[in-house]
């Protein structure tokens, strides 16, 4: 494998004046608009860069947990929503009104 081939494998960037491209762990090329926040963020001082990119990060993660915490509860979702309905049908359910 090459060298452009491992560091495109690892998700880093591989810097020359012919060839710049950013892979996404899914293997997607980085969005033109993301590219641009991180050269304009590489401006910033060090600590500034350090803060931004833990807030980045820190989203990121709370993301991967609700997207888990989600795909974890499709059972129970739709359990809770059987029972509901029962629970409507057999005349249990009553209008709310909003007011």
């Amino acid at each position: 494998m090459s060298e452009v081939e491992q560091n495109l494998h690892r998700n880093k960037p591989h810097n020359s004046a012919l060839f710049r491209v950013t892979f996404a762990e899914n293997g997607d090329p980085m969005t033109q608009l993301l590219e641009e926040a991180f050269a304009e963020a590489s401006k910033l001082p060090q600590q500034e860069q350090d803060a931004l990119a833990a807030v980045i990060l820190e989203e990121l993660a709370s993301e991967r947990r609700w997207d888990q915490a989600f795909a974890d509860s499709t059972d129970l979702l739709a359990q809770l929503a059987h029972h509901a309905l029962a629970e409507h049908r057999a005349g249990k359910t009553h209008l709310l009104d909003p007011e």
